[in-house]
């Protein structure tokens, strides 16, 4: 770890050198070198861990939180009653909206139109 950091020490001072000198090349070649050489010094004093392999996210909507949206189904139901093919067709694609355990979009069992 001291040789590390002796080498990151002299590479940082050659680093100043080229940017106070305006050596474009030199300063972007030590640049990397140091990246580097820092990256090693972390994970070897375990300041940098290597990233998860796996990660896992998870949503959930809670539908009934939101109330625009049970407003749009019933204004939906509304307008769709001097249609009855096509009402029971969103009642059945929105009750099968369930996951396991979750209310349905849809409680009410259908009803014969007037």
């Amino acid at each position: 770890m001291e040789t590390l950091r002796a080498v990151n020490a002299g590479v940082s001072a050659r680093w100043l050198s080229a940017f106070e000198a305006g050596a474009d090349d030199t300063f972007i070649s030590l640049t990397a070198q140091m990246r580097k050489n820092l990256e090693l010094l972390a994970r070897l004093t375990r300041e940098l861990m290597p990233q998860p392999s796996v990660v896992n996210t998870t949503n959930n909507f809670m539908l009934f939180e939101h109330p625009e949206y049970v407003q749009v189904i019933a204004a939906l139901s509304m307008a769709l009653r001097p249609f009855p093919e096509a009402r029971q067709a969103v009642l059945a694609t929105l009750r099968s909206f369930r996951a396991a355990g979750e209310r349905v979009l849809i409680d009410a069992q259908p009803t014969t139109a007037p």
